[in-house]
């Protein structure tokens, strides 16, 4: 493989790179891969790559860099290696993006704890916006007496899962939490009962609206949520939470 072929084949993969992370940038899937507070990073990956996918092709349409390597002593390129950053470019651009759901957290476990950072307040001292799954394992987590939220109204949002180990007329309401990014997601769920638990598919975003009373999972006393509505919804454009 000659010179220029090999500086035309980097270029084209630092501009494939580029280009991927630009695609998950305008269509708002970068959301379902990283925590929203690195999204900068993606942004400053695009003006790399391409930066160096411009000085690839500046060199080649120098002359003098026709007869040379584009960088000294680097003048062939592994076909394995170039294959390995090939792939994940044609995933990453042609395999449709969806967020970790049910079929994820079957493969990591559930989590009924609360992935909680330090200096996090109590729901009860937060203000603004719908409390999440995170914010009310938080509270339960924190308080001895499974039974202290009992009678509390909840309303929250999440996918149905549904774990061989519950009651027939039981679900789990479920998200995931990211710190950094899907490699270290956890998913978080909250037990809820209900008549129509059976007829809820597998996946679906719901709305849970009810209150809080006693219940037990794996024999383990804990709140479960008594549903008194529930309702299909869209998926949110963040499907994750962030603890």
């Amino acid at each position: 493989m000659t010179n220029r072929s090999t500086s035309w084949i980097k270029g084209i993969i630092l501009a494939g790179l580029a280009l991927m992370f630009a695609v998950k940038i305008n269509t708002g899937t970068l959301n379902f891969y990283i925590n929203q507070r690195f999204a900068w990073l993606a942004l400053v990956a695009v003006l790399l790559f391409s930066a160096l996918a411009l000085t690839v092709v500046f060199r080649l349409m120098d002359r003098a860099a026709q007869s040379s390597p584009l960088w000294p002593g680097h003048g062939r390129i592994n076909v394995f290696g170039a294959g390995l950053l090939v792939l994940p470019i044609v995933f990453g651009l042609l395999v449709p993006a969806r967020p970790l759901g049910a079929s994820a957290l079957a493969g990591r476990g559930l989590g009924l704890g609360a992935p909680v950072r330090a200096g996090s307040a109590p729901v009860a001292q937060r203000s603004g916006g719908q409390r999440s799954i995170i914010d009310w394992l938080i509270d339960i987590s924190r308080s001895p007496d499974p039974a202290a939220l009992s009678g509390q109204a909840v309303d929250v949002i999440g996918f149905v899962y549904h774990d061989p180990r519950v009651k027939p007329n039981q679900f789990f309401v479920s998200r995931f939490a990211v710190s950094c990014c899907v490699a270290d997601a956890t998913p978080v769920a909250l037990l809820v009962e209900t008549a129509d638990a059976s007829a809820l598919k597998t996946d679906a975003w719901v709305r849970v609206v009810g209150r809080f009373s006693l219940g037990e999972y794996a024999g383990q006393q804990l709140p479960i949520i008594a549903a008194e509505r529930i309702e299909a919804t869209q998926a949110p454009n963040q499907p994750y939470l962030f603890p």
